[in-house]
């Protein structure tokens, strides 16, 4: 943090990607807005949710009285800062919608932005000119 606070360039805004938890520290000692971009939320990923199909959507997981202990502090800091953003952005509609059906706390639906890669890149006809180049 001290380097953003005295050498890193003076940025308008920060993007934020797969940890949440440095937005609280970004807004009130540099001053500055944060988008967020969402993926996945770790508390579902910790508990193995959504995985293989196990689960349906918006269901949660029997975990054990020690893992809720456990994993409660972590799941409530990456609800509060993910609320600190300025703006949310998801890479998904399934995303968003599991943000929204797991952050209760959270009303901002993120704005979905995607596709996240060139698609058209990976077209078959392109695919097989790459193939062509590298085997011969």
């Amino acid at each position: 943090m001290l380097h953003l606070l005295f050498v890193a360039p003076k940025c308008d805004v920060y993007f934020v990607d797969q940890l949440s938890t440095c937005i609280p520290f970004l807004r009130l000692f540099l001053c500055r807005r944060v988008v967020f971009y969402c993926h996945f939320p770790d508390k579902l990923l910790a508990d193995g949710e959504y995985v293989d199909g196990r689960q349906e959507l918006g269901l949660s997981t029997r975990r054990g009285f020690f893992k809720r202990i456990y994993r409660f502090p972590m799941d409530w800091w990456e609800e509060l800062t993910t609320s600190k953003a300025d703006l949310l952005l998801a890479n998904s509609e399934f995303t968003a919608k599991v943000f929204l059906l797991h952050f209760p706390s959270i009303e901002r639906k993120p704005r979905v932005i995607y596709p996240g890669i060139n698609v058209e890149k990976y077209k078959a006809q392109d695919m097989d000119a790459e193939v062509e180049e590298v085997v011969s």
